[in-house]
């Protein structure tokens, strides 16, 4: 049960107070743990790569993080730089803004050009759906999926847990179209355990210390 629950989670490097060294620790034990990725900001992900680079343990570059509002152009750049240093999946937040601007025709070809310069590194799109109404989750798991996401994920962990109701409401929309992610701030293993058993292939929290001990 342990290496199962654990073999799902992937570890939020991204805290702003977090150094190269404790980006390293922070990569070094997610490989040791047998975790699903390491979550990392572009300005550490060399120094990850030469710790994840060809492991079971993906080295995750987060691109637009936390609000999604970066303009289009830079977050294809920042992906294809990410994918240069060594990335081998990709989390990009999704601009809420746009789709309640035009009806996501801008947010689709955003997510199209990400895509695109990922090349075959695997694409989450990460909804803040605690901002989010139903029909918006709908909308925007539409959007992803139709651009070629491979997962779509619920929530930063900036604005609140992701709850079991927001992997559910992915996984209805998404059909089977993607995968399904969730991001937050869990410390406990029967948090994951709810979120993985609700239909997410995939969870983030920055508290692998916290979830390990509660194991």
């Amino acid at each position: 049960m342990e290496s199962d629950l654990l073999s799902g989670v992937e570890y939020y490097a991204l805290r702003p107070e977090m150094g190269a060294d404790q980006v390293r620790e922070a990569c070094e034990l997610a490989l040791a743990e047998g975790l699903a990725g390491a979550l990392v900001g572009g300005a550490f992900l060399e120094q990850a790569s030469e710790i994840l680079i060809d492991s079971p343990t993906r080295l995750i570059a987060a691109v637009g993080f936390p609000l999604g509002i970066s303009e289009s152009d830079c977050k294809r750049f920042e992906t294809e730089a990410a994918i240069d240093l060594g990335a081998a999946e990709i989390d990009v937040v999704f601009n809420l803004g746009l789709l309640r601007s035009d009806g996501g025709a801008q947010a689709h070809r955003e997510l199209r050009d990400v895509i695109e310069a990922a090349e075959i590194a695997p694409v989450k799109v990460v909804l803040e759906t605690t901002l989010m109404d139903e029909e918006e989750i709908a909308e925007a798991c539409r959007i992803a999926c139709d651009a070629g996401a491979h997962f779509v994920k619920a929530g930063t962990g900036f604005y609140g847990d992701t709850t079991v109701a927001d992997v559910e409401a992915i996984g209805h929309s998404v059909e089977s179209r993607a995968l399904i992610a969730a991001g937050g701030g869990y410390r406990e293993a029967n948090q994951v355990a709810a979120l993985l058993s609700a239909g997410a292939q995939r969870v983030t929290t920055p508290f692998l210390n916290d979830l390990l001990s509660d194991l």
